[in-house]
């Protein structure tokens, strides 16, 4: 390890902000998650780390809600943000990063916690500047309101569902989170003679960017361009909002979508990877490590 390499540790979100934002905002598309969660995030979360060499910033990493998330790092970098959440025997349920360097800190966690690689879902980040193609499908776009909650109470667990098979959540978490999400202005839905045909979200704004997220359309609805109607719409929109581009993650299993989206004018960016772990010893246990 290079001994110029440290840890940089955070209590106040405005510092953890003020420290890694520029440099992450040098590369803002292929670090849109990290940003956008921490710039929505109103209290400190309970881990805010960051290593630095002589070159300057190497590697920032938090806990925004439950995993972790992490930016480009190195091996260097892992091993002292490891080191750091077992000295607070903060067990991590997953990570998310870039790949391949959040793959390798998840085998570097595997072994240092010892505990088991769970699930394993494999994105990619997409980036659109502008529309290339306007699908032919009949309807119009709308903003969801507090009213839609009927329909995209059960559209938003049908999503969580199918895109987060390792941890379903119950109907009542998704009717609570769409409730929320409702009241903030997130949702969109695509009407078909004024009956809602599909939605999507709109999330995590950076300086520049904005994301389309929860995508989903009922099955009783789907192989009607419904979804990559509502898409294209909802892209111009964010646009039209004043961002420089617009940007998704698609499920790698899923070549279907993958294709659509490349036809409406979003382009690979790079992968990511969300890791889930299975514990059986508590953390204590793996807490002493090398000074």
């Amino acid at each position: 390890m290079p001994t110029s390499l440290r840890l940089e540790v955070f209590e106040q979100i405005a510092f953890f902000r003020e420290s890694v934002v520029p440099d992450l905002e040098e590369d803002e598309t292929k670090n849109s998650a990290f940003l956008g969660n921490l710039f929505r995030l109103t209290e400190s979360p309970v881990f805010m780390v960051r290593t630095l060499d002589d070159a300057g910033q190497d590697l920032a990493a938090m806990i925004p809600a439950d995993s972790l998330m992490v930016t480009k790092g190195s091996e260097a970098s892992h091993d002292l943000v490891i080191k750091e959440l077992l000295r607070r025997e903060i067990d991590i349920p997953g990570v998310m990063g870039p790949t391949p360097y959040n793959g390798e800190f998840a085998d570097r966690w595997i072994i240092e916690r010892g505990c088991r690689m769970g699930s394993v879902f494999h994105m990619r980040l997409y980036e659109l500047t502008q529309v290339a193609q306007q699908p032919n499908s009949n309807g119009s776009r709308r903003a969801a309101t507090e009213e839609d909650l009927s329909t995209i109470g059960p559209w938003l667990h049908g999503f969580r569902l199918e895109a987060l098979s390792h941890d379903p959540p119950s109907l009542d978490d998704s009717m609570e989170s769409a409730q929320r999400l409702l009241r903030e202005g997130r949702f969109h839905l695509w009407e078909v003679d004024n009956r809602p045909v599909a939605m999507a979200g709109q999330a995590r704004p950076t300086r520049r960017t904005i994301t389309i997220n929860a995508v989903y359309t009922p099955p009783e609805n789907r192989s009607k361009g419904y979804a990559s109607r509502l898409v294209a719409s909802l892209s111009q929109y964010g646009l039209d909002l004043g961002k420089s581009s617009v940007v998704l993650f698609t499920d790698l299993r899923n070549p279907v979508s993958n294709s659509i989206y490349m036809k409406i004018g979003f382009r690979p960016v790079c992968d990511y990877d969300a890791y889930h772990f299975n514990y059986e010893r508590s953390p204590s246990d793996f807490s002493q490590v090398d000074s």
